[in-house]
């Protein structure tokens, strides 16, 4: 089955090259119309991306994660077209149906890759498209671009319906414009970089990204930066338990004093 959302405003998905197609709107790639070529390319993709993850991180992923993270690589693929927005469909489908996609260590995996690709490049090379590797690295920032937006907003659906119409509200544009600029991949990368530091706050998301509906907007407010500090914590800590003891010494005075 499709996924049934509303694609009556689609103005931001162009098509590099359709000449059958003067306004440049890209159709929504629906199960329902989907051929055996756009089929094909998509296990080429799939293929390339298990040979990268079995070349790059076979001993420290196990071989089911590799295999359904390059499936979904060659899912969400956009071809000619700007953006992979048009794909929402597969993209939906395949984090819905598999829920271990949305686990944090499936884009650190990605990240990872990435990483590895991109230093496997000479240094004369790293911007020329006309090298495979650095082609394909770009289709990998956009998988990790959906994946991330998807476990930002929790709700896949409700997220691609918002962008998938820019022009229902200023919230929509912008989330679209942060979209196609590759924001979310952009996050993760730099989560994935700097893991570890604390100076990089990868829960930091702005109360006016998050899509009305998703899962994003119930997650608990956290606490100011001050009381995450561990030496506060243990502070407080070593505080409370001292004023546990006065406590508990007094009121074992206080019953030692009582007639018996």
């Amino acid at each position: 089955s499709t996924m049934s959302l509303s694609y009556d405003k689609w103005n931001t998905i162009v098509d590099s090259d359709d000449e059958a197609n003067p306004s440049g709107a890209v159709e929504p790639l629906l199960e329902s119309i989907k051929n055996n070529a756009q089929r094909d390319a998509d296990a080429a993709v799939a293929e390339r991306f298990t040979g990268y993850l079995r070349e790059h991180l076979k001993k420290e992923y196990p071989l089911a994660k590799r295999k359904l993270a390059a499936l979904f690589v060659g899912a969400q693929h956009r071809g000619s077209a700007a953006s992979n927005i048009f794909r929402y469909n597969d993209i939906c489908g395949f984090v819905a149906r598999y829920q271990e996609l949305m686990e944090s260590s499936t884009v650190e995996m990605l990240c990872e890759l990435h990483n590895r690709m991109i230093n496997a490049v000479p240094s004369a090379e790293i911007k020329d498209e006309s090298n495979p590797i650095v082609s394909d690295s770009k289709m990998l920032i956009e998988a990790i671009n959906a994946l991330e937006a998807c476990m930002q907003h929790g709700n896949a659906v409700v997220f691609y319906e918002t962008v998938c119409n820019p022009s229902q509200s200023d919230r929509a544009r912008k989330l679209t414009e942060k979209y196609e600029r590759k924001e979310f991949a952009k996050r993760a990368m730099m989560r994935h970089l700097f893991k570890g530091n604390e100076a990089f706050d990868e829960n930091a998301l702005d109360e006016d990204e998050c899509v009305p509906g998703s899962s994003a907007n119930k997650k608990k407010k956290e606490a100011p930066s001050m009381w995450r500090d561990p030496e506060l914590q243990l502070l407080v800590g070593v505080v409370v338990g001292a004023v546990a003891l006065l406590v508990g010494l007094g009121s074992l005075a206080y019953y030692n004093l009582q007639p018996s």
